[in-house]
Parts: structure tokens; C-alpha cells; sequence
């Protein structure tokens, strides 16, 4: 409905990637869910649980932490997230999902240190 705002928001980490959601007027956030994966280099359990909450909570925009490191600059974590964002793409395109944030960005970046 072009009433719903709620967010879906990973924060990716090494070994777990942790899940919160907002309602459906993006107003509330609630923790919802910890997944636990092998690592970065083996995602594709972590990216089907993930496309399984999309389509149950079906948000309206994807929102995923990117981590800075205290210098304000990007570092190896960072780097890592975006090869996960640009595989976790490819992962929705192929379910014929269209990660699409506000004004059409694919995804939204939040700053977290």
C-alpha cells in the first residue's frame, strides 16, 4: 500500500546479521530477529532467510548500516558490507525483487560507529 513505511534494517556483521523493523508508519522500531551465517564468504543461507522477512514484512524501504571506522573513513568492515549490499542486489534481482529505497537508490546507507 502506498500508505506503508516500514523499514527493514540489517546491521552485518562477520557472523550474525542483526534485523530490526519498524510499523507499518515507520514510526516504531523493534529488534526483531538475530541470523547466524558461516561468515561473508558463505551468504546465500543468510540472503534466503532475509528475503524470507522481506516478503512477510514486506518493507518499504531496506535500510543497511554501514560501519565507519573513528577516523570517519571507510575501512575493511565497510568494504565488506558494500560487496554484501552489491551481492544481496543480485541475490533480490534474481527473485525479481527491486531493492529500491526512497527516490529510487537501490539502498539506503546509514553512517554507525
Amino acid at each position: 500500500s502506498d500508505k506503508n513505511k516500514r523499514v527493514l534494517a540489517l546491521d552485518v556483521g562477520t557472523k550474525t546479521c542483526g534485523v530490526a523493523t519498524t510499523d507499518p508508519t515507520g514510526t516504531i522500531s523493534l529488534p526483531l530477529t538475530t541470523l547466524r551465517y558461516p561468515g561473508l564468504h558463505s551468504v546465500q543461507p543468510l540472503f534466503a532467510e532475509l528475503f524470507k522477512l522481506i516478503q512477510e514484512r514486506e518493507p518499504a524501504v531496506l535500510v543497511i548500516g554501514l560501519p565507519y571506522e573513528d577516523t570517519d573513513c571507510e575501512g575493511r568492515q565497510a568494504r565488506k558490507v558494500r560487496e554484501f549490499i552489491a551481492a544481496f542486489k543480485n541475490y533480490l534481482l534474481k527473485k525479481n525483487i527491486r531493492a529500491r529505497g526512497r527516490k529510487g537508490r537501490p539502498v539506503i546507507f546509514t553512517r554507525k560507529k
